[in-house]
């Protein structure tokens, strides 16, 4: 803006036109000598843009043009917890703003606010101060539309002091309640050149009579971002209860607090705080402001002050965490009302000099590569684009950034050993299993492996955040909509060998698939069976509570199921594998910038390395049928990426084709791997060579093994062959062992099939298998002798 702009409001002609309303207004003793507020609307109606939209407005009455570029807007004051505005030369974030409707902003690089000219922040975004005004704003606080526009918008003084932004509909708006606060509140206009230990007041707003939200700096000593680590005292502020706020009763939405006088009053002008050492805490704001009845005036907008900013969408650095001597490929997409100019990737090494990299671009999405550095080596980043206007990315770089440390890559065999799933099951609740193999030459332990369904990623539940403590189903998921979350007992997977893990338990299992799964979920019988059953990570992690009991399936149409490794100390699990399936969902997930602390000593944070992200990763989009599941057809090696990831050894679990590396195939469930049973089975029946009393409560024990695809029966027959007592018979009692040495027990308790005590004397137990498919049986017989009380 130019000193001969024609903006229509200039501040001879407002002031003119406030003498003439109020003649109890003072006359001015002099022109304020900095910025000054003059107008500011605090009401806001929800849903109604045409009537009370926040804005800020700013004069400059002195004779000389301002740099806009060091001058800051706040609303960033609370006393419980402390929140204070001038803390932002702390550069740790502090001072405020993004949380509880405040913010803490800077005018961008470039603006200049001409003497004599008046300036206009829309508070809520440009579209609504349109529509209420008929005209837009000279700059609003963020963007508000899903587009950039002509607006230029404030700056963030460390990332999130806004918090607001270019987003999809409805996500960047500001709350309906606003900005500034109807019963209570302060707004600040201050400078800081970026180095020294103290801001310096411009002016100082505040209304109603809530004093939390007002400002003391009295002896507050600061150390500054500047070359020594001395502090500095602030001047005396006029005290919190002795400052003179603007009253808030009768105030509607469309009133205003308008400025009268531009020489601030009888504010002190010598030893404050203030840029030319006004205490801008003093001035008497019902004597130099007042509230204007149905009469909201913002100026008009001239010459566009500063070229609209471009935005940073989606900006990330992979691998996030590198490894020695690997390059860092740095990302971002620009989005800009301009055509964008530049992209720049800025880095330095452990604090040393910043190192530009020109980013190119690939359709809007423009990239660098940052050079590999040796082990340890500490490295910051952050991004710079122009597009008319400039922006940073974080927010207020170099000041702040974005870290990474380069550690040594993972030598074969360090980490957790690398095992696959080779066939999922997903179709029929007593059919459902995982299979799972080991391709190493060596033993694994499996008691730190973990087996989950349960992502979901809207409500971020996601199984690396188990290293957090306390786990439940809504950090990792599990125990409820059909999800679980379980971990392996203390047992071994040996070289070359393959499990099954039945998820629907064993009974069901072994009754489709004629023999016991390696684990089963969880317990599916009246009774502990031999099949051990999967660990819960949480109470209720599998199954649920009594209350909310829940039944472990996995979803046919999309689902993902993982297989990790978790020691339960270090800050990061290890994926072991993942298998997906059905169109990208709810259960899709990539870490992106992902970094945890685990219960580890450190409390520092250890990154992920970045994911394949969910838009190129490659799920198994066929869905099984009745009979079928996923089952592995090639290795993951020559497939899937093997190094820069968060698997063993570094491999990228999540960059695995798995439309190539699997196949719907018929069932095929491997059969536990006992020494000796090549999955053929024999009969066996085995009786104790014991007499037994049934009249003293006394049990026969019967153990069994019969064959696959067979019908059997175990009956008792007395010595003429007649049947006593049936106690087994496949049609309709379910599964028996076929494995040699895992054999289903049956007890006799003496009794036929009348519930009566039979005779002593000696019976005989007779199992009877038919093969179902050539007819072929085979009978085995044992004696049983029922012996009788002895009288004395």
């Amino acid at each position: 803006m130019t000193e001969n702009s024609s903006r229509p409001r200039m501040l001879a002609t407002a002031l003119a036109l406030l003498a003439c309303c109020l003649a109890t207004v003072p006359a001015a003793a002099a022109d304020a000598d900095h910025l000054v507020l003059t107008e500011v609307v605090i009401h806001e109606r929800p849903g109604v843009p045409s009537l009370g939209v926040e804005f800020v407005e700013i004069a400059n009455p002195t004779a000389l043009a301002v740099d806009l570029s060091q001058v800051y807007l706040t609303d960033a004051i609370y006393n419980s917890p402390p929140t204070y505005y001038y803390d932002l030369v702390l550069q740790d974030g502090s001072g405020g703003g993004g949380i509880g409707g405040d913010f803490n902003a800077r005018f961008p690089d470039g603006a200049s606010l001409a003497a004599g000219d008046t300036i206009v922040i829309a508070l809520g975004g440009s579209a609504n101060y349109q529509t209420a005004y008929g005209r837009l704003p000279d700059f609003e606080l963020f963007e508000d539309g899903i587009a950039p526009d002509s607006v230029p918008e404030l700056v963030e003084v460390f990332p999130g002091s806004i918090a607001k932004g270019l987003g999809s509909a409805n996500t960047n708006v500001v709350s309906t309640a606003g900005w500034l606060s109807d019963t209570g509140e302060s707004l600040v206009l201050y400078t800081w050149d970026g180095e020294t230990d103290l801001v310096q007041d411009l002016d100082y707003l505040l209304w109603g009579t809530v004093t939390s939200v007002r400002v003391d700096k009295t002896g507050v000593a600061v150390d500054g971002p500047d070359a020594g680590d001395e502090t500095t005292a602030y001047a005396a502020d006029t005290g919190i209860n002795l400052q003179v706020p603007l009253l808030t009763a009768g105030m509607s939405f469309t009133d205003s607090y308008m400025r009268t006088t531009f020489d601030e009053g009888a504010e002190v002008a010598l030893g404050g705080n203030g840029l030319t050492g006004h205490d801008e805490t003093s001035e008497p704001l019902t004597a130099t402001w007042f509230m204007s009845d149905n009469a909201q005036d913002p100026a008009l907008t001239g010459p566009a002050l500063v070229d609209p900013a471009p935005f940073l969408l989606d900006v990330s650095a992979a691998p996030a965490s590198p490894y020695a001597d690997a390059t860092v490929t740095v990302s971002t997409e620009v989005v800009a009302f301009d055509a964008v100019t530049a992209v720049t990737a800025w880095y330095r090494a452990d604090g040393g000099s910043w190192i530009d990299v020109a980013c190119a671009d690939a359709g809007g999405v423009w990239s660098a590569v940052l050079p590999g550095q040796p082990t340890d080596t500490v490295v910051d980043w952050y991004v710079e684009a122009t597009a008319g206007g400039s922006a940073v990315w974080p927010s207020a770089a170099p000041a702040y950034f974005e870290t990474y440390t380069v550690s040594d890559a993972p030598q074969p065999g360090d980490g957790p050993a690398a095992l696959l799933f080779t066939e999922v099951a997903t179709v029929g609740s007593a059919q459902e299993f995982v299979e799972i193999a080991n391709p190493n030459d060596f033993d694994v332990e499996l008691g730190n492996y973990y087996l989950t369904d349960g992502i979901y990623a809207p409500g971020s539940q996601f199984y690396w955040r188990i290293v957090e403590g306390n786990p439940g189903q809504t950090t990792i998921g599990g125990g409820a909509f059909a999800d679980f979350h379980s971990r392996f007992p203390e047992a071994t997977i040996g070289a070359g060998d393959t499990i099954t893990v039945s998820i629907g338990g064993s009974e069901g299992f072994a009754a489709n698939f004629a023999f016991t799964p390696t684990f089963e979920l969880y317990e599916d019988g009246g009774a502990p069976d031999n099949v051990p059953d999967m660990l819960e990570v949480f109470p209720g992690s599998i199954v649920g509570t009594v209350a909310a009991p829940n039944t472990p399936s996995l979803t046919n149409g999309a689902e993902v199921i993982i297989l990790y490794y978790w020691d339960g100390e270090t800050d990061l699990v290890t994926d072991i594998d993942v298998f997906m399936w059905g169109a990208s969902g709810s259960h899709s997930y990539a870490r992106n910038n992902v970094s945890m602390d685990g219960p580890d000593a450190d409390s520092t944070p250890t990154a992920y390395q970045n994911d394949t992200p969910v838009a190129s990763q490659h799920p198994f989009v066929g869905e099984a049928a009745f009979g079928d599941a996923y089952r592995r057809v090639l290795p993951e090696a020559g497939n899937e990426t093997a190094t820069g990831g968060n698997g063993p050894d570094g491999q990228d679990e999540l960059s695995e084709n798995l439309a190539v590396t699997f196949a719907l195939m018929p069932y095929d469930p491997a059969s536990p791997n006992i020494p000796g049973y090549e999955g053929d089975s024999m009969a066996e029946l085995v009786v104790p060579p014991l007499t037994f009393l049934p009249s003293l409560g006394e049990i026969f024990p019967i153990d069994f093994v019969t064959m696959p695809n067979s019908e059997t029966k175990l009956r008792i027959l007395d010595l003429e062959g007649r049947v006593v007592r049936t106690l087994y018979d496949s049609r309709f009692d379910g599964f028996a062992s076929i494995i040699p040495g895992q054999f289903t027990r049956r007890v006799w308790d003496g009794r036929d099939d009348e519930f009566e005590l039979v005779p002593a004397g000696m019976y005989i137990v007779h199992m009877a298998v038919r093969n179902r498919t050539d007819g072929d049986e085979e009978s085995l017989t044992a004696p049983a002798v029922v012996a009788t009380r002895l009288s004395k």
